[in-house]
């Protein structure tokens, strides 16, 4: 999702550089060594940066990839919110699900008992608990 975020902002913010599809072969490429460096492409390295080519999202549902991270953000928060009270937490993600396509975004967040940010503290909380289980898992 970072790779693909990064990239529609590059391409949006570069228009004139974006019209040369090496340049964008070379970003794309950039931008997934940055975000997944763990990911070895040896020997299929010129491959790399034409993977941009193969997410239609890009071109066809600018920005829609984010839309991943803010539902992911979301479901974190409501899982937080189950580990301390999971009877309320249920209840407000119910509340928000009734809500259906009638109130914006950060409403539903609202009404779920989350927090429609994005900010650092909000993302080092999701992120302490998901590092924190996977220990967790890790250690039996």
């Amino acid at each position: 999702m970072a790779v693909v975020d990064g990239f529609q902002h590059w391409v949006y913010e570069n228009p004139d550089l974006a019209r040369d599809t090496a340049r964008c072969d070379e970003h794309w490429a950039s931008l997934h060594r940055l975000f997944l460096p763990h990911l070895d492409w040896s020997g299929v390295e010129e491959t790399l940066g034409l993977c941009w080519r193969l997410q239609d999202h890009i071109l066809l549902s600018p920005f829609y990839y984010i839309e991943y991270g803010i539902a992911q953000l979301g479901a974190i928060q409501i899982w937080v919110n189950s580990l301390a009270e999971p009877a309320a937490a249920l209840r407000a993600y119910r509340s928000a699900l009734a809500l259906g396509n009638t109130a914006a975004l950060p409403e539903l967040f609202r009404a779920a008992g989350t927090k429609f940010a994005f900010d650092v503290e909000t993302l080092r909380e999701a992120t302490a608990l998901i590092e924190r289980t996977i220990n967790e898992l890790q250690t039996g």
